[in-house]
């Protein structure tokens, strides 16, 4: 079985980011396919927040030409309840291998590398606060 790959997701009064951990370019985030996405959400924030990634809102990138509709499983929950200063988790399946259409080149790899991969945005929602559209790359 795949390691699930973790996302950050840092929650405070200013707004919403996510970070993938590693210190390297921690905007960009992958997963891999048939596994699992954790967004490990920290809320900074002295409130509480209910944050959101809907899985309705996964859709390919414009930035980076077409990938294949809907690369999540459908009928997960996709939020959790936060306490200021607390921590929580949405864990979502990436649908398997035969799903996508793999003639793509990943386009985050500088070294212009022969894996596949499709870009998508997402929204992360958190009550009160402005949405946050990033982007997550699905490897083969």
């Amino acid at each position: 079985m795949q390691k699930p790959n973790r996302i950050g997701v840092i929650v405070d009064s200013t707004g919403i980011k996510v970070d993938n951990g590693s210190g390297y370019k921690p905007d960009k985030v992958w997963a891999g396919v048939g596994g699992q996405v954790h967004f490990d959400i920290t809320n900074n924030d002295t409130v509480a927040h209910t944050v959101q990634i809907p899985i309705a809102q996964f859709v390919p990138s414009p930035a980076f030409g077409d990938a294949t509709p809907d690369p999540m499983v459908p009928g997960q929950v996709d939020n959790v309840h936060v306490a200021g200063g607390g921590t929580g988790r949405v864990s979502l399946n990436v649908k398997p291998h035969g799903h996508f259409g793999w003639q793509h080149r990943s386009p985050w790899k500088e070294d212009h590398s022969k894996i596949a991969g499709m870009t998508y945005k997402y929204t992360v929602h958190a009550t009160g606060l402005p949405p946050l559209d990033p982007d997550i790359e699905i490897n083969q």
